[in-house]
């Protein structure tokens, strides 16, 4: 049975089957809680990869327990720690914990496909890929997972080029913006 299941953001190709899921296994949605306000509220957001983009019926998912950045949950043996991660999109949680004996962390699709510009109120500084790898780096990950199959069992040389990277994309960004707040550069709707 398939107790618990943690999104790590509201794309519709990572949580299109969630509801058959809870249907048919009871399973209880777990889910940090940027990434909650994202799948149970879409609405409230201007996000892309929409559920309906997908094909299914469902325009929202339920979450069982909303976790506050930073905590942490006993599952079984495993401590497992929420943590905003955005990256990709803002709305993205990311999920680390210890597997025998490694610092295992779950990024969904915030590294694996570090684009920089990317729709969802990204940022770089405070929300995008700037942010994500900064998260990803302050955990010291020896294994990294990433969505759609992407894993790294050695990430830390990965991340810390991507944090090179991030900066001097950031340094562009500034350069280009005719405002001092990077937000108002990605987003223009505020």
């Amino acid at each position: 049975r398939i107790e618990i299941v943690i999104p790590t953001h509201y794309h519709g190709d990572h949580i299109e089957n969630i509801p058959e899921l809870v249907a048919m296994e009871k399973t209880k949605v777990i889910a940090q809680e940027a990434v909650a306000s994202a799948i149970q509220h879409p609405e409230r957001f201007n996000l892309a990869a929409s559920l309906p983009w997908y094909g299914t019926r469902y325009f929202n998912i339920d979450v069982d327990q909303a976790m506050p950045d930073r905590a942490v949950m006993k599952w079984k043996e495993y401590e497992l720690e929420f943590f905003r991660l955005g990256g990709q999109t803002f709305h993205a949680g990311g999920l680390s914990t210890i597997v025998d004996g490694q610092r295992v962390v779950f990024a969904g699709d915030s590294m694996g496909w570090q684009v920089p510009l990317c729709y969802n109120d990204s940022e770089p500084v405070e929300r995008g890929s700037l942010y994500s790898v900064q998260q990803l780096l302050a955990r010291r990950p020896q294994l990294l997972v990433g969505g759609h199959g992407w894993v790294n069992k050695n990430p830390m040389p990965l991340l810390e080029h991507q944090l090179r990277l991030a900066k001097r994309m950031v340094e562009t960004y500034r350069a280009l913006s005719a405002h001092d707040d990077l937000r108002k550069f990605f987003d223009p709707f505020i």
